[in-house]
């Protein structure tokens, strides 16, 4: 399996695909100067993001967020799954067919929100796979997960003294169920996002901020037991700091896998 980076004007062609950065891991990554995100399509579940109590409290971090908008989740830590896929927690596995998975290829697409601004500082991922049919390979056998962690903090400006942090690592919850078109799990093709990113009213012009938000994808394969990864990509993370216009470090980048 080979990995590399490539633009987010397109995927590369097949000759310009065999670089030999071979093994499973962390997609070799580029900085795109214009970056050109892949149409999602679909609006799945609420906007899961940063939220402050009235005494300065840790505040939550959006973890899941595969839609646009905001449920008012104003819990201290919302690590909540989409409405189709139950609250927090993972969905039940579905029955694992006869086969194994595979992959022609795995992107991961980072990117400063269309939507930012001096009132919402936050990301956009972007998640396309294509998966191998036939000869022996079931794309139900494949499965996407997402391991996360965040940390916030406001050290100056109207919300001083904000903080959160969702650390170590952790699965997200996020699967094929996630799917920006709603594809069954017998499709080869999926596609799915993420908006990390601090909550609407909780940044002014003036915060000064700090949030890095760290998330690793991967492909695995769950006929197999145990269950096995086949793609990894990252763990990367995001950055941005200052007060209005805020710095977005670290992005935009594109990660990829293939076979």
């Amino acid at each position: 399996m080979f990995q590399n980076a490539i633009s987010q004007e397109g995927r590369p062609d097949a000759a310009s695909r065999r670089s030999k950065n071979g093994g499973i891991g962390a997609g070799k990554a580029l900085s795109i100067q214009t970056p050109h995100l892949p149409r999602a399509i679909g609006n799945q579940a609420a906007l899961r993001m940063i939220a402050r109590s009235s005494n300065h409290q840790a505040i939550p971090i959006q973890q899941k967020t595969v839609g646009d908008e905001d449920n008012g989740s104003m819990g201290l830590i919302d690590e909540q799954s989409p409405p189709t896929t139950g609250g927090g927690t993972s969905p039940a596995p579905p029955p694992a067919p006869a086969g194994k998975a595979g992959i022609q290829y795995f992107t991961v697409t980072w990117q400063q929100n269309p939507k930012a601004g001096p009132y919402n500082a936050r990301f956009h991922l972007h998640y396309l796979a294509r998966f191998l049919k036939g000869s022996g390979y079931d794309p139900a056998c494949a499965e996407f997960k997402q391991n996360v962690m965040g940390i916030y903090e406001c050290t100056a400006g109207t919300h001083q003294g904000d903080k959160a942090d969702t650390s170590p690592m952790h699965n997200d919850h996020y699967s094929r169920d996630d799917d920006l078109k709603h594809r069954p799990r017998t499709e080869i093709d999926f596609e799915s996002q993420d908006n990390p990113g601090v909550k609407m009213g909780h940044t002014e012009p003036d915060d000064v901020i700090d949030f890095k938000f760290t998330a690793e994808q991967m492909i695995v394969d769950i006929c197999q037991t145990p269950n096995q990864t086949i793609a990894h990509i990252g763990p990367h993370t995001g950055i941005i700091t200052g007060a209005d216009p805020r710095t977005y470090s670290n992005v935009p980048e594109v990660f990829e896998t293939f076979d």
